[in-house]
């Protein structure tokens, strides 16, 4: 008789993964190691995933990264051409979306740990530096919006890059 594959074994393996790879880093953490924080044998997890990279990817999907930059980029956007958030009303989209990324956060907090801290040997091993640079545009885009004809120097960006 066939085996299923079950969800709640999927989704164990996965929590498993992600607390190991939240502390040790993808580079670092075995298979092993995510068999023993998920409470299940190593070659059950191969019946899931057919590699460490195949449970990344589930793990730090496309969707998530465009999630998160999507509303990095929408906070921002809200600001529109306000020079001080203190003057917006509580219910402003400014307010309404800076909860929602709060929210988005610190409910996927292990997974943002991963993706900016932890990826390296991955295909988004430089993904926080990117993101500084999707910062960086997005402020220098602001600026632009507040000042109007501003173009922002090297240093400028520099100086955001360091801040970021």
């Amino acid at each position: 008789m066939a085996q299923y594959l079950k969800e709640s074994v999927r989704e164990a393996i996965v929590r498993g993964a992600l607390l190991v790879l939240a502390e040790r880093g993808y580079d670092s953490t075995t298979m092993a190691e995510i068999a023993e924080a998920s409470s299940i044998s190593v070659g059950n997890i191969y019946r899931y995933f057919r590699s460490k990279t195949e449970l990344y990817e589930a793990i730090i999907t496309d969707d998530f990264v465009s999630e998160f930059e999507g509303l990095i980029r929408k906070r921002v956007r809200a600001l529109s051409s306000t020079r001080d958030i203190r003057e917006l009303e509580a219910s402003a989209p400014y307010h309404v979306i800076s909860e929602e990324l709060f929210r988005f956060s610190l409910s996927n907090r292990r997974k943002i740990v991963v993706l900016l801290g932890q990826s390296a040997g991955t295909r988004r091993e430089c993904y926080r530096e990117q993101l500084v640079e999707i910062l960086v545009g997005i402020a220098i885009e602001y600026a632009r919006g507040l000042e109007g004809g501003y173009e922002g120097t090297e240093i400028d960006g520099f100086n955001i890059r360091l801040i970021y």
